[in-house]
């Protein structure tokens, strides 16, 4: 062996070495980066979202019975219900999509759900306001848009899989 050999063969196995040194740090970073982006998604605004429209789904059978109701506190709990839950939890909505919609990266599908929830929110946000109780946002043309609540529920699950997915990889 000669001289080059010698210190060209150590040189290179270096270079090598350190060249897959920094692609696995790449790497390593890359799904950092991809863990945290979404973990801030879910946490800041598809789990706040969809926990509270949730919420709303479950209390808003009782909600729905205040016409029926001939007990007149069964009436008042489904109005504070609708005061107190749903349209605080509309409310929260609202806020958590004005401040944190950047961090979903939104598509036109969830755009156009967005607009129609906001709609359905101040029309809903109106009548209660006004204390107009035996008229339904629905009835202005603005029920609540069910896709709203698919398209979040399905984008939480996606972006929980695919969290759950980079740990599993980090583990």
């Amino acid at each position: 062996m000669d001289m080059i050999e010698i210190f060209f063969i150590p040189i290179s196995i270096a270079i090598i070495g350190y060249i897959a040194k920094l692609i696995s740090d790449f790497i390593l970073k890359s799904r950092e980066r991809k863990f945290q982006l979404y973990e801030r998604q879910l946490s800041e605004f598809y789990w706040p979202i969809y926990i509270r429209l949730h919420n709303n789904r479950a209390v808003w059978i009782r909600v729905l019975s205040k016409g029926k109701l001939y007990n007149k506190i069964e009436n008042e709990i489904a109005l504070s219900i609708e005061k107190n839950v749903i349209l605080k939890n509309h409310i929260e909505i609202e806020e958590i999509i004005k401040s944190s919609i950047h961090i979903a990266f939104p598509d036109k599908i969830l755009i156009d759900s967005i607009k129609l929830y906001l709609k359905h929110v101040e029309i809903y946000k109106a009548l209660k306001e006004s204390d107009i109780n035996n008229v339904f946002a629905s009835d202005l043309k603005a029920g609540f848009p069910d896709t709203f609540e698919k398209v979040i529920k399905e984008r939480t699950m996606a972006v929980q899989n695919k969290l759950n997915k980079i740990y599993k990889n980090f583990i």
